[in-house]
């Protein structure tokens, strides 16, 4: 497997705080070659793992041994950043998660997602960052163009030949508040 990118993409996603989601926390556990590529490519940035993937990274591992390594691997702090955990914060982003899943409701024909719950909070905290923090994720219709703009594609190249896009995003806040004025109007 290989991965291709944008020959600046180091020098575009550097400094930021880039959250990971877990198809590409996957890829990264799974394949030591794209691991190092990876570490090396994105080591000017700050890679962070919110603490529901985490939760989705480890779920369904009922063998002792592969959930040590996991463990192990997310627990790397010399690679990942945990995000806060502070009861006030995820009040904020489950606030925020509510009002992206009624906006992906409302949109739902245009765009067609259907996040899941950790995505809408993920999504969630992307938004209360204000462009502080970009997510990483192979599951682009989960965050979609109503409310996020793509920054950069790195594509994985399995063995086979199949392609796998993984999209920077960044939240725009620009849309938000156009889609979130128009969501109040429809209320009154």
């Amino acid at each position: 497997m290989s991965f291709h990118v944008n020959e600046n993409i180091s020098n575009t996603l550097k400094g930021q705080y880039l959250l990971l989601d877990n198809d590409f926390l996957a890829v990264m556990f799974s394949d030591e070659k794209d691991y190092s590529y990876l570490v090396k490519l994105l080591a000017s940035s700050y890679m962070v793992v919110d603490q529901l993937t985490v939760f989705e990274f480890l779920r369904d591992i009922y063998v002792p041994e592969q959930r040590q390594v996991r463990e192990k691997f997310i627990a790397n702090d010399q690679l990942f950043l945990p995000t806060p955990k502070h009861s006030d914060i995820f009040s904020k982003i489950q606030d925020n998660a509510l009002i992206l899943s009624k906006i992906y409701a409302h949109h739902r024909n245009k765009h067609g997602a259907s996040p899941s719950l950790v995505d809408l909070f993920l999504a969630a905290r992307v938004m209360l960052t204000r462009g502080k923090y970009l997510i990483i994720t192979g599951n682009k219709r989960d965050y979609p163009n109503i409310l996020f703009d793509t920054v950069e594609i790195l594509t994985l190249e399995s063995a086979d030949g199949s392609l796998q896009p993984f999209a920077v995003l960044k939240f725009n806040l620009k849309n938000f508040n156009e889609l979130m004025g128009g969501l109040e109007a429809l209320e009154k």
